[in-house]
């Protein structure tokens, strides 16, 4: 173990920086669930539209690679909210940070 990747463990573990969810993987092939630790933001973006401004939030989402070694694009997560009940979300553009410790990638609503 690292310094680094002991710093993602404990926040991954820390019950106010991350959430549990279930990460399904995209079929064709499927496979099977697997739980993990989700950390979520929406940071905003400000870009410029005919000389005003426009914000715009996108929802992002990590998971420890040593939970999930291979997240794929369109890979389904149910999300634990921590006022109960779930939240289903999609993969889009996963990536793995410069470690290779934590995937990174945005989230879109998935289909029903």
């Amino acid at each position: 173990m690292t310094a680094f990747s002991d710093m993602a463990d404990a926040l991954f573990d820390d019950p106010n920086q991350a959430v549990d969810a279930v990460y399904a993987p995209p079929s064709p092939p499927g496979g099977s669930s697997i739980a993990v630790r989700l950390m979520l933001r929406k940071p905003e973006e400000v870009a410029q539209l005919l000389q005003t401004g426009a914000v715009a939030e996108q929802a992002l989402g990590s998971l420890r690679v040593a939970e999930l070694a291979d997240c794929r694009e369109n890979g389904v997560l149910v999300i634990a909210l921590p006022a109960g009940g779930t939240l289903t979300r999609q993969v889009k553009a996963p990536r793995r940070d410069e470690r290779g410790l934590v995937w990174r990638f945005s989230l879109k609503p998935a289909p029903p």
